[in-house]
């Protein structure tokens, strides 16, 4: 893999670690990052992101870290998130087609937030940085190709199923990389097995789509159980507080989230609001908890953007199914 850091012009040279990597530190820090400053790019980092809700190296967000050694196989050629999968982080010698510096120099980019969250944004000596750093960048993962000239996924190919020379028989799926009998009409394959979408608690009207407590999958939709009631002051606000509001999560002095969920303001920025980081989607949909996004990030599950919350921990089935029971009973501010 190709240098980049020492094929950079003599003005950009001494600051173009910090290009990146001083930014997405100070988006963490709150404080800005003297972009020509020479540093230890791992130790910043880990200093200010490290494990943390940033690209630490223990639970990163979105599943990259920034941290650990060999950060440039971590970018270069590799697809984004779930999310933004049919897009390349870094793509080499295509700046403008990388990701990466969509996310950290547009105000709109075209799948998931703008980065650094909360941070300063980057100058233009960092995004020239980031540029060069795509242009001369070279490699990437390689892809299973089988003998042909179109990449292979061993997982899901019925003609290369876990291996080039594997074919299923005729009839067969192959899951995860494993033959086996191809589901019946009216089911779906969901991992390694077959699901009916229209019923499957686990999977209610699309693979990985969980209903939460107090709600049953029917007719692919996860509808209200009958005679549910919480309230907001009572029995969200609390949960929140324990598991959401604390450290550097969403606060109002977070750098890492826009969501604050603190008692004066949490009402009024879930309910009918449209999530900052899933296109289309509304954080709390009253009486409907199969269209309110913020069931799916507690659940897990087919999130569109980002991770399970809260991080590094999980809540209680009680705990969720509260907010499912709250949302049932038409979340009111009560």
């Amino acid at each position: 893999m190709k240098t980049w850091r020492a094929n950079l012009p003599p003005f950009l040279a001494a600051g173009a670690t910090l290009g990146l990597f001083g930014a997405l530190a100070s988006s963490c820090s709150g404080e800005p990052t003297d972009g020509n400053a020479a540093c230890d790019v791992p130790a910043l980092l880990a200093q200010n992101c490290g494990g943390n809700v940033c690209h630490g190296s223990e639970e990163p967000a979105a599943g990259l870290d920034l941290v650990s050694a060999g950060v440039e196989e971590r970018l270069i050629g590799v697809p984004g998130s779930v999310a933004c999968a049919e897009q390349i982080l870094i793509e080499p010698e295509f700046p403008d087609n990388s990701l990466l510096i969509e996310k950290v120099s547009a105000e709109a980019p075209s799948c998931g937030r703008p980065m650094p969250p909360g941070g300063p944004p980057l100058t233009d000596a960092q995004l020239e940085c980031l540029r060069t750093f795509a242009l001369e960048a070279t490699g990437g993962p390689s892809c299973e190709t089988c003998g042909g000239l179109q990449c292979v996924d061993l997982l899901t190919s019925t003609d290369h199923c876990g291996d080039c020379d594997q074919a299923c028989d005729a009839g067969m799926a192959c899951a995860q990389g494993t033959c086996i009998d191809a589901c019946a009409t009216g089911e779906e394959l969901c991992d390694t097995s077959c699901v009916d979408l229209n019923t499957d608690e686990l999977n209610c009207g699309a693979c990985g789509k969980r209903c939460g407590p107090g709600s049953t999958c029917k007719s692919g939709v996860c509808a209200c159980d009958e005679d549910l009631s919480a309230s907001f002051s009572a029995d969200i606000q609390p949960i929140f507080k324990a598991a959401c509001g604390g450290g550097d999560c969403h606060t109002d002095g977070s750098n890492v989230s826009s969501l604050q969920l603190e008692p004066d303001v949490a009402y009024s920025q879930l309910v009918d609001v449209a999530s900052d980081g899933c296109e289309g989607r509304i954080r709390v949909v009253p009486g409907d908890p199969d269209q309110s996004y913020l069931v799916e990030k507690l659940m897990g599950g087919a999130i569109c953007n980002g991770k399970r919350m809260p991080l590094f921990t999980t809540l209680p089935e009680e705990a969720i199914g509260k907010v499912v029971a709250w949302i049932c009973a038409g979340a009111l501010d009560d």
